[in-house]
């Protein structure tokens, strides 16, 4: 019985240290409500099949795709700065403190294992629904990224839209709480003035661009507030 007694006692010191640590582990994919991921299902197909096959490749697929083997991807929760959150802070601030949820979900449309578009969930009349399909120049950008930063190594990347600067950003918090790096299409995106790395390599700090993203957002809505 000392014996089986003293087994006991470890298996609690063990249950007590080792399991407790054990969910401290971070969770890096982002969690899915299972309704979004429902509607994400739902609505792939009905999309697709609406697609001529003409137009395909405007939503960037490729020509000898079999939109039967296309795939939904782990999505993006979309998150955004408001004007006057970005007007409010300053140079130093985390980007933690200014990012909030847009209330839409991209997910990437994958075909043999390529993003080839984003099919979008969002809120409608308070249940979720696949409202869109597109983006494709996004998808293969965001796809770079969770290459660069993959989950695998313990990123999990933010996508980012500044509505007011028709921009979008990506930042990766496990990096830091400061990175906000800009995502280029076709070398095109929003001017920060900065060097960008091939293939996202690197992140670039809020701090170096951000009076230019104020200026940039002010002069959008001074211009369609008349």
């Amino acid at each position: 019985m000392n014996s089986i007694a003293r087994m006991a006692g470890r298996l609690f010191i063990w249950l007590c240290v080792i399991v407790p640590f054990s969910f401290s582990w971070p969770v890096f994919a982002a969690a899915v409500p299972p309704e979004v991921a429902a509607a994400a299902e739902e609505g792939l197909s009905p999309f697709l099949k609406v697609i001529p096959p003409p137009e395909r490749e405007n939503y960037g697929f490729a020509p000898g795709d079999d939109l039967e083997k296309a795939a939904l991807g782990e999505p993006f929760p979309l998150y955004t700065i408001t004007p006057q959150t970005l007007f409010n802070s300053a140079s130093g601030s985390p980007v933690s403190s200014l990012i909030s949820s847009a209330g839409s979900w991209f997910f990437p449309v994958l075909v043999n294992g390529e993003a080839r578009n984003i099919l979008t969930v969002d809120q409608m009349a308070g249940s979720w629904k696949a409202v869109a399909i597109g983006k494709a120049a996004l998808a293969r950008e965001l796809q770079k990224v969770r290459e660069q930063w993959p989950e695998a190594k313990g990123y999990e990347p933010k996508l980012v839209a500044v509505f007011q600067a028709t921009a979008y950003f990506f930042t990766v918090p496990e990096k830091d709480d400061y990175n906000l790096t800009p995502l280029t299409f076709d070398g095109k995106g929003f001017d920060a003035g900065v060097p960008l790395e091939k293939g996202y390599a690197k992140t670039v700090e809020l701090s170096r661009f951000i009076d230019k993203l104020k200026a940039a957002v002010e002069e959008n809505i001074l211009k369609n507030s008349f």
